[in-house]
């Protein structure tokens, strides 16, 4: 059914086709017959009028050239004779040789040896205009005058019409003439801008009663026309029609002036089809188009006859007997056709045979999954073109494979470790992998990838390509840099009171110690245990913060009450330094959710840095603010500040700000604040600070907080 189809089809799109465009061409014949056979007289006539329009407009073009410019070139040529070497008096001469002359409105002398050009312009030219109503616009006349650049002169003429101004809605006009004079001294050209205040003397004919005239510019812009000139919206120059209305244009473009002349003559044509009857050219046109129908229906059979045989056999083609043979055709075009569709039944055969759709199965699983694993995958030919990148690449580097493919590694990715790694890996070096550093497209932040690349063989064990996996690994390189950081401080920081409590116990084996000094010693091991002690504890507790160990026990407390027994504890050490500490809190219970114990290690840590690292004889503040569902903690003092470079890092374990303004003597194991952050964060907050060096510091963090209502709730 489907062949039957096809050729039924194929059939109607070829008969139809042929069908318009038989009768279009029969149709257009009988009419070009019916015309020339049966007025064999319009061409004579129609060829008599174009050499007689030509010759007068011929006429006309010279007798215009002839009223316009006569006398004007051998006026211009005698310059020669009023100019002198020296400027002044050339300028001087050329002033009074142009008032000398009513018809000129400027001249200009451009001499090869100057830079500039001599230029005079009437004084009552102005005035002419202005009186005669020549222009609503003097400056036009003024700005077409003096843009007058030094002209472009043909190599093989000795004068020439630049151009030409004509005033809007009057007679009048300025035509611009350049002449060429050649002198022992120096070569010149003249351009003289010639007034004409009246045109009714340049076109004035004698006019036949059969003809009217008309002159425009080469833009379209009307010059003049006689009485009864009938303009036309297809006017195009340089074309010559007949209409229906009997009347013969003529487009003649003028020799000198850049104008053309359209001569319009009445012409009398004779019609041959006027003879016949309107039944009979009905009758005509069914025999033409039963004659192309017929034309239609052969040319079409004869055009379809072997497409159906061929369509027949590649419909068989097409069901899967790949073995059937299509036979050879009369028509080269079609033998060829044959002859193709063979061959492709060929090697589909040969596909069948091994399985082909398994392994195109096999070959988008493939393709799938490469291109969606998280490492970066570039595939490249042995001339360096990339063949293939995977999306994790693309979206690392910043491109589309179809916008690189078969592209030069090179002029694509600008990074040489990278392609140095290719050539290696190509020309057999042992390097196969290499780690770099770019910033990925979309991100200021610079990461380090690890790639490996792998030289791609096939059976012949012939060099395909080169084909380079990218890792990003970043965050290990990340972690293994906090761990060496890690053993490095915790390290320094067990070192120094170990060796005091090593030191100080070696003094106390001492046989002639006093008591006074045995006590001292002691002391300072006391000390040093308890700081040795304090440190460990607060990593373990930050560890099993960390790990998730410790369960967070939610129960409500006043959070005032906890600051201020804070406050208490740490009055103390702030007297010691002579520190004022202000507490600022709302009256009435503030009630909040969270561990209490964990919450008074936070404010304790922060308290105790403050006093820390602030000088002696400042303030530190203490303040809760009651906002909404929660209740927020800020610690503020007037310290040394945190530089700006710091901010992001003091939260991290062990690390400890490095600044000059900040004493030496001030101890520290750098885990308050990371142990902080794990519990505030624990929480389900932030602890968030402001520094300025120099100015002080301020910490904030909020917990959730219970209304009285809820506390009702929870009592009972």
């Amino acid at each position: 059914m489907p062949g039957k189809k096809s050729k039924s089809l194929l059939k109607n799109v070829v008969f139809w086709k042929l069908f318009f465009v038989c009768n279009f061409l029969v149709m257009s014949i009988l009419f070009c017959l019916l015309k020339f056979v049966f007025s064999p007289g319009n061409q004579t006539i129609q060829l008599d009028a174009e050499r007689a329009a030509a010759e007068r407009a011929k006429q006309i073009d010279q007798e215009i050239t002839f009223r316009m410019l006569q006398g004007r070139v051998a006026e211009l040529m005698s310059i020669e004779n009023i100019l002198s070497v020296n400027s002044d008096m050339m300028q001087n001469r050329l002033n009074n040789w142009i008032e000398s002359k009513p018809d000129y409105a400027s001249v200009s002398v451009w001499i090869d040896n100057q830079k500039w050009a001599v230029r005079a312009i009437r004084n009552d030219f102005w005035r002419t205009i202005k009186d005669n109503n020549a222009a609503k616009n003097q400056q036009d006349v003024f700005q077409y005058i003096l843009k007058q650049e030094k002209p472009v002169f043909p190599a093989d003429k000795q004068w020439v019409v630049q151009g030409i101004f004509k005033f809007p809605d009057t007679d009048q006009m300025i035509l611009t003439l350049v002449v060429r004079l050649s002198s022992p001294n120096a070569n010149r050209l003249i351009t003289s801008d010639l007034y004409f205040p009246s045109l009714k003397n340049i076109f004035h004919f004698q006019l036949g009663s059969d003809e009217s005239i008309a002159v425009m510019s080469r833009t379209g812009q009307s010059v003049f026309a006689s009485e009864g000139f009938v303009y036309d919206s297809h006017f195009v120059f340089k074309e010559h029609h007949i209409q229906q209305k009997n009347r013969f244009d003529l487009f003649y473009p003028m020799s000198e002036l850049p104008w053309c002349i359209i001569i319009q003559k009445s012409v009398q044509l004779s019609s041959g089809l006027i003879n016949f009857s309107k039944r009979e050219i009905i009758f005509v046109y069914i025999i033409a188009f039963l004659f192309g129908t017929l034309i239609a229906f052969l040319l079409s059979k004869w055009i379809v006859s072997p497409l159906k045989r061929l369509v027949s056999h590649i419909t068989e083609v097409g069901r899967g007997n790949f073995s059937h043979k299509i036979p050879r055709q009369h028509d080269a075009l079609l033998d060829r056709l044959a002859l193709l569709f063979n061959y492709m039944a060929k090697e589909m055969s040969h596909l069948q045979k091994l399985n082909v759709s398994e392994i195109i199965d096999e070959k988008i699983k493939t393709e799938t999954i490469i291109r969606h694993i998280a490492d970066g995958v570039l595939v490249t030919d042995t001339q360096d073109r990339i063949i293939m990148m995977n999306s994790a690449a693309e979206n690392w580097f910043g491109l589309h494979e179809r916008n690189t493919y078969q592209k030069l590694i090179q002029k694509v990715i600008k990074i040489k470790s990278l392609i140095d790694l290719i050539q290696d890996v190509k020309n057999g070096k042992p390097k196969q992998s290499s780690d770099f550093q770019f910033r990925v497209f979309g991100s200021n932040q610079l990461r380090m990838f690890q790639a490996n690349a792998a030289r791609v063989h096939n059976q012949d064990n012939k060099l395909l390509g080169i084909v380079t996996v990218l890792r990003d690994v970043t965050k290990e390189r990340e972690i293994d840099q906090l761990k060496t950081d890690l053993v490095s401080m915790v390290a320094h920081e067990l070192k120094a009171p170990l060796t005091s409590i090593y030191g100080f116990s070696e003094l106390l084996t001492e046989a002639d110690l006093n008591d006074t000094q045995a006590s001292e010693y002691a002391g300072v091991i006391q000390t040093e245990s308890s700081r040795l002690t304090e440190l460990v504890n607060k990593f373990l507790d930050l560890s099993r913060l960390e790990q998730g160990r410790v369960e967070i026990k939610w129960i409500s407390f006043q959070v005032d009450k906890l600051v201020e027994r804070v406050v208490v504890s740490q009055q103390q050490l702030a007297d010691k330094k002579q520190i004022r500490l202000i507490t600022k809190i709302p009256d009435g219970p503030l009630v909040v959710s969270g561990d209490s114990d964990l919450i008074e290690q936070v404010v304790i840590n922060l308290l105790s840095n403050a006093i820390k690292y602030s000088p002696s004889g400042s303030k530190i503040g203490i303040e809760l603010n009651e906002k909404v569902n929660i209740i927020e903690i800020s610690v503020i003092d007037n310290g040394y500040g945190i530089p700006k470079e710091s901010l992001s890092k003091i939260f991290n374990k062990f690390y400890r700000v490095v600044d000059p303004n900040t004493p030496e003597d001030v101890e520290g194991s750098g885990l308050g604040l990371a142990l902080v952050r794990e519990i505030v964060e624990r929480h389900g907050s932030e602890i968030k600070v402001q520094s300025k060096p120099g100015v002080g510091s301020v910490f904030r963090f909020s917990l959730k907080r219970i209304t009285s209502y809820q506390l009702d709730e929870i009592n009972q």
